[in-house]
């Protein structure tokens, strides 16, 4: 197939993007479903639409049954109009007002073409769609494809400007009226047989801008069979050979004065750019991923900065948005100009170019003048140089093998990089330091390497549980001794002899078996705490709530930080509570209690000797006026010592005899003795009684 028969195959698959030909043909079988005829839709509603507002759907079709119908197919279309208009950059969301038919000689169907056209702008009220808004767009357009079938089949001229014009009502602001294009497109074919326009009102899909660009590629196939590039796609081999060139090695050390470089580019994407402004003619390709938008995007930078026009192609709107967005990222937005839907709606471009020229206006030029200044240039190409020199330097020291171990830093990060990628990820707290690394060589780092592989393979440091070995402080071939002969020892019967020993005693004690040496230290622990509580305290300590015996037996700033209050009484019941749980003796620490009788001296002269003073410097036993003289108590004080003594302490009037006492007027002496409440500090009152002696 030549290249021409290849341009002509293109013309014709671009022919069925979209599907038919809707804009002279009607749709037929299934295709008519995606359309929604709004002829008999509610005036209102319509009068609404045409005037330019948005109007919601239900505004149009008022009974229920028909706008669940009519909401199924404004879906189906929204959805073909959004898919089209990003993976292919085509507007085809139009609505058509009033329908041209005539039946042509020789045609292979009947003509029903649209014969005015608005851009239509489907919005869901909803995340699901229970509604749409229509809103139309101002620009009203003559069906092109009717007007070159009339021009090109009945060789009738028909002027798409003037009958546009005609659809605006003088003296109001947005009117619409498409009646006039109807009559005077009726007068233009009245010699057409059968010819006639409906008013109808038609909610569709139609493909706009294909016409133009099938009749585009088809007019210049003769000139785009002499591009390479173009001859090359349509597989011509000699295209292929020329363009088959290596691209050329990118500079070691380019210069700075001379790079274009907006964006972050690697080294082949720098050789792309330089061939492309070098004239080269190349087709890239570029996985996704790889920065291929990052590589167009910089080359639109470049050759804008050298005088040249860029137009970008894209199959995908996202792509698009995305040379945009990178651009906008340095601040070079205003490079882009988007055309697609320009055919149709020409509100967007011309609104883009105009803010791109109201910043432009903005521009100072001075700081143009100052940015194009050569010594500016000059400085800011060595502050380029002096950066890469940088990064130069840093990749080279980070592939400098280092001796004695013959790796680069860059092998280790990977290296690194493959551990910390692993599920779970091997760690280790060991650090080696710079002196222990320099005595390593690259003989000895693989033999320890083959000792932890093998160590590893033993089942150390498994994920089952933790490292028996981990905080063990091995430093020297002696402590490798000494740990290797612990553990054939303890491997060699005497670990399980003292273990079933010690659970044994565990067993006696109520304690579960002890699994770890820190089990049984915590059960070994425990254990001596209880005897040595059971040394001072008998067995009832365990079986009592001591919350009240820690607070009556704590210090008051102890009490007061605990927030707890404990009456005297209280305290004082409590703590003859703790006195009666202590063991008989002295408690482990202490020294005995001394038993039998004080010792004393030998030696009367080592007594401590007191001064008696004699009896008749005694004061008066009952003091005042009312005193007895103590010559008188003589016989008495001899009696009382031959008595027995009582528990309870004598009192001044016990050593009195009765007779001699003084009266009692108030009969004190008769009532029965009263003792002190508990805590009662006043004076103690005795009563005597009838054999002269007081209460015991």
């Amino acid at each position: 197939m030549s290249v021409a028969q290849t341009i002509a195959s293109w013309a014709r698959e671009l022919s069925e993007v979209g599907g038919r030909n809707t804009l002279l043909w009607a749709p037929e079988g299934p295709d008519r479903d995606g359309y929604l005829d709004l002829t008999t839709a509610h005036p209102g509603g319509v009068s609404m639409l045409l005037a330019g507002r948005p109007t919601s759907l239900s505004d149009l079709v008022r009974e229920a049954a028909a706008f669940e119908e009519a909401r199924d197919t404004v879906r189906a279309i929204h959805a073909k109009a959004s898919e089209l208009l990003n993976e292919r950059g085509l507007v085809v969301g139009f609505v058509a007002i009033g329908v041209a038919t005539w039946d042509p000689p020789r045609a292979r169907a009947i003509v029903e073409a649209p014969v005015l056209l608005r851009t239509c702008t489907l919005r869901p009220t909803s995340p699901a769609q229970h509604d749409f808004d229509l809103d139309l767009g101002p620009t009203v357009e003559v069906n092109p494809v009717l007007v070159n079938y009339l021009r090109s089949v009945a060789g009738i001229a028909v002027d798409p400007t003037a009958l546009a014009a005609l659809t605006t009502l003088k003296g109001s602001a947005g009117g619409f009226d498409p009646y006039p294009v109807y009559a005077a497109l009726g007068r233009l074919c009245a010699d057409l047989p059968g010819f006639a326009v409906t008013p109808r009102l038609v909610l569709g899909t139609y493909p706009y801008g294909k016409p133009d660009m099938v009749a585009d590629v088809s007019g210049q196939a003769q000139w785009l069979a002499q591009v390479d590039l173009v001859a090359a796609l349509a597989g011509d081999e000699p295209a292929i050979t020329r363009l088959r060139q290596a691209l050329p090695e990118p500079a070691e050390t380019p210069d700075p004065e001379l790079e274009m470089r907006v964006l972050d580019l690697d080294a082949t994407q720098e050789s792309v750019i330089e061939a492309v402004r070098a004239g080269r003619q190349l087709v890239l390709t570029a996985p996704t991923g790889t920065g291929a938008t990052q590589t167009v995007a910089a080359l639109v930078a470049a050759l804008a900065h050298d005088g040249k026009q860029v137009l970008y192609v894209t199959s995908q709107r996202r792509s698009l948005r995305e040379l945009q967005d990178r651009l906008a990222s340095v601040g070079l937005d205003d490079l882009v100009l988007d055309l697609t839907g320009a055919g149709e709606d020409r509100r967007a471009v011309t609104s883009e170019l105009g803010q791109a020229l109201a910043r432009l206006a903005t521009l100072d030029d001075r700081d143009l003048a100052d940015a194009a200044d050569p010594r500016g240039r000059l400085d800011r190409a060595a502050t380029v140089g002096q950066s890469e020199q940088t990064l130069a330097d840093h990749v080279a020291a980070i592939h400098e093998v280092r001796r004695p171990w013959g790796v680069t830093a860059y092998e280790i990060q990977e290296a690194m990089g493959a551990l910390a990628a692993r599920h779970p990820a091997p760690g280790s707290r060991v650090r080696i330091g710079g002196a222990a690394l320099e005595e390593l060589s690259r003989a000895r780092v693989t033999e320890l390497a083959e000792h932890l592989q093998a160590a590893a393979a033993a089942g150390a440091w498994s994920a089952e549980g933790g490292d028996p070995w981990y905080g063990a402080t091995i430093r020297s071939e002696a402590e490798v001794e000494r740990a290797r002969d612990i553990v054939t020892r303890l491997t060699g019967g005497d670990l399980a002899a003292t273990t079933a020993d010690l659970d044994s005693i565990l067993v006696e004690s109520s304690l579960r078996p002890a699994r770890s040496a820190a089990d049984w230290r915590h059960a070994l622990v425990t254990m001596r705490g209880v005897h040595e509580t059971l040394e001072v305290f008998r067995p009832e300590i365990f079986d009592v709530p001591l919350d009240e015996h820690v607070v009556a037996t704590g210090s008051r700033a102890y009490r007061a930080e605990s927030a707890v209050e404990l009456g005297g009484w209280s305290r004082s019941r409590v703590r003859r509570q703790a006195r009666r749980m202590l063991r008989p003796g002295s408690p482990p620490g202490r020294p005995a209690r001394r038993v039998g009788p004080r010792p004393q001296p030998t030696d009367r002269l080592a007594r401590p000797r007191r001064r008696r003073r004699p009896a008749r410097d005694l004061p008066a036993v009952g003091g005042g006026r009312g005193g007895i003289p103590r010559a008188r108590c003589r016989p008495h004080l001899a009696r009382r010592a031959a008595a027995p003594r009582t528990r309870r302490r004598a009192h001044a009037h016990d050593l009195v005899p009765a007779a001699a006492r003084p009266p009692d007027p108030a009969g004190r002496a008769a009532r029965p003795a009263r003792h002190p409440a508990p805590g009662h500090c006043g004076r103690r009152r005795v009563a005597g009684r009838a054999d002269g002696r007081g209460d015991g």
